[in-house]
């Protein structure tokens, strides 16, 4: 348990040894990681992506050592502030510390009669303090190549975002939950050799696993290469790589940034369930 002043670097390096570290020590199910940070330092809270960039990430270094971030809480100090830096005088804690619970993703299984069973117990690590991780899925329209027997249309002749979304949360391995947020056009230019194409945005959210971008970027490469059976994929689009992780409030930020940046502001279809959980 520590709470450190900013230097992003070093501390970065320390808070991710720390969390390596501990990891190796804790027991299952009842073993917790406790990190108690100034307020804004460990990022969970951050509103925008330099804010994130600019904490000490503390998800992704637990993700990193195997932890989940399971809860994020108001750090009320029980010990005397004194010795800062030799002196013996308080450090500054900020106007609102803040502790950062990690645990094992087995920790969250019952326990029962010793043995381990999947049901959680807790219904899912706090959706806003999920990590996550997106990259876009470029579909060409054409319906001669779609499998229509598995994958739905909707009326527009576009794929199902709910369709296609079940068929990658059956590749992704149990713990992490998929999301498809968006989905916008491409038209095709006269002298283009592709159709239009649909642009879906595809975020893995570690709901019970911890996501790394390693990781999440093995899941992006067996989507594409087993999507290919149901639809027609555009080539030149596979083979990037997911983006850095990001915690789950900055999906809708993100998302609006990247729009403006590679697109212009295109006309955005936000899919329904997203925009009422926005709302």
């Amino acid at each position: 348990l520590f709470c450190m002043p900013q230097m992003n670097l070093f501390s970065r390096l320390l808070l991710s040894n720390f969390l390596q570290s501990a990891a190796d020590c804790i027991s299952c199910p009842d073993g917790e990681v406790h990190v108690a940070l100034v307020d804004h330092q460990g990022g969970s809270c951050a509103t925008t992506n330099s804010k994130w960039k600019g904490s000490w990430l503390a998800a992704q270094y637990g993700a990193e050592s195997g932890l989940l971030l399971c809860n994020v809480q108001n750090f009320k100090v029980a010990y005397d502030l004194s010795s800062h830096r030799g002196v013996d005088r308080p450090f500054s804690i900020g106007k609102a510390p803040m502790l950062y619970k990690f645990a094992k993703p087995s920790s969250l299984l019952r326990k029962t009669n010793d043995n381990f069973c999947s049901t959680p117990i807790i219904s899912s690590v706090p959706k806003h303090l999920q990590l996550c991780c997106r990259h876009e899925l470029h579909v060409l329209l054409n319906s001669d190549a779609i499998d229509k027997e598995h994958v739905k249309l909707t009326c527009d002749n576009d794929i199902d975002s709910f369709s296609l979304c079940s068929i990658i949360q059956g590749i992704v391995p149990d713990g992490i939950e998929v999301e498809i947020p968006m989905m916008h056009h491409v038209r095709a230019g006269e002298n283009d050799s592709f159709p239009d194409t649909a642009v879906y945005t595809i975020v893995y959210c570690g709901k019970h696993r911890p996501v790394t971008r390693t990781e999440a970027d093995f899941y992006r490469k067996q989507v594409e290469e087993i999507m290919p059976k149901y639809m027609s994929l555009r080539e030149n689009r596979l083979g990037r790589t997911v983006s850095k992780p990001f915690p789950y409030m900055l999906l809708p930020h993100l998302i609006d940034d990247h729009m403006k940046n590679q697109y212009g502001g295109s006309k955005i279809d936000i899919v329904e369930s997203y925009a009422q959980e926005l709302s």
